[in-house]
């Protein structure tokens, strides 16, 4: 049970969750309640007020019902266009065909290509679109003429290594947690260590996150059973006053997933988590 779900339960009342709120966020939502908007109403302009990174992937919501990854072309001249695309993109990326599906799709307008791509991402984790426009923001896009020029073949490739390296974590982390669903634990966390990063101005490729993405399931599935994570070595007591607006930034960044799974990170491990952004920062000035 979500910690949403929980307090709707135990408050008997309805409850919306907008991932990664800021302060504005919070201040522009109890504006809107003041002025008596619907929760509804406020759910929807809140959230749509929120910036593109603190959004999930199209696919976050159904996370648990998507066991494969798939890149959809889309054309308007046709499905003839569509299905060339995907005899390229079959010809020049490495993908394991157990894990994928290039899903060739033609455009009679855009609505309706939007509509298809939400469908699509019922039953697939959608890593980009390439189309002659941009379906939907939260999905990498790439033109027809990046793949025709195959420009784009290096980072369509880096996007699907590291969206297998996470659907195998999810697969494997399923026969050993105990407290949590990989499958919807890992979007969650990706979602919100891509919210802190960019805080943070850095642009990751997704690879430096990997071993965090896993170190923090396995600290979620830890807290949830109740065990206690604090190693006792002391990490770094000082780390706050030291880092100053790092910590700060990393700290505010993890709350909604504390919130989401009703838990605390201790300070032990939040300094080794702004460590690891300190040295990514490191990387980026160096």
């Amino acid at each position: 049970m979500s910690f949403s779900n929980f307090l709707e339960k135990e408050l008997a009342v309805p409850v919306r969750v907008i991932s990664a709120a800021s302060t504005p966020h919070v201040l522009e939502a109890a504006r809107k309640a003041m002025l008596g908007y619907a929760l509804n109403d406020i759910y929807e302009e809140v959230k749509a007020a929120a910036p593109f990174y603190v959004r999930g992937p199209l696919w976050e919501e159904e996370a648990a019902d998507q066991d494969m990854l798939a890149i959809v072309t889309a054309c308007f001249t046709g499905k003839g266009s569509a299905l060339a695309l995907k005899h390229i993109l079959e010809t020049y990326l490495q993908l394991d065909e157990r894990m994928w599906r290039i899903i060739p799709i033609q455009m009679s307008d855009v609505e309706e290509a939007r509509q298809t791509l939400s469908n699509v991402a019922k039953h697939f984790r959608i890593v980009c679109v390439v189309s002659h426009l941009c379906l939907d923001e939260r999905i990498p896009h790439f033109s027809l003429e990046e793949v025709l020029s195959l420009r784009a073949m290096k980072e369509i490739q880096a996007l699907a290594d590291v969206e297998e390296i996470h659907l195998h974590m999810a697969r494997e982390l399923s026969g050993h947690l105990r407290h949590l669903s990989p499958a919807r634990a890992i979007p969650a966390i990706r979602t919100v260590l891509a919210a802190i990063s960019r805080e943070l101005g850095l642009e990751s490729d997704g690879r430096d996150m990997v071993g965090l993405v896993f170190h923090l399931c396995c600290l979620l599935d830890r807290l949830l059973s109740g065990e206690k994570t604090n190693s006792g070595r002391g990490a770094v007591v000082a780390c706050g006053h030291e880092e100053g607006p790092l910590y700060r930034t990393v700290k505010e960044g993890l709350f909604p997933l504390e919130q989401q799974y009703g838990v605390c990170i201790d300070e032990d491990e939040l300094c080794h988590i702004v460590h690891f952004f300190r040295s990514l920062q490191g990387k980026r000035d160096g």
